[in-house]
């Protein structure tokens, strides 16, 4: 749980610098957009793994892989456990 709470500690700070959080945002959504471009090359295969190896499968940091499967969570049939 760690690492979830870490990940909306730092993405959905109130007291965090604007323009840092705004860079986070442009960074995390490029990556996620890599990501779901590379799950829809082959939208049957089911993925799974742990944080890290999703992580390196995708090439993204596991802070950006956290709120990737933090958000695409409610959209999934059966829940992370992140």
């Amino acid at each position: 749980m760690a690492l979830l709470q870490q990940w909306r500690d730092m993405a959905y700070s109130e007291t965090a610098d604007k323009g840092m959080l705004q860079k986070l945002w442009n960074t995390y959504f490029t990556k996620e957009k890599e990501i779901y471009a590379q799950l829809l090359t082959n939208p049957d295969e089911e993925v799974r793994g742990t944080v890290k190896e999703l992580a390196e499968k995708y090439n993204v940091d596991i802070m950006t892989m956290t709120g990737f499967l933090d958000g695409i969570d409610e959209s999934l049939k059966l829940r992370n456990d992140i």
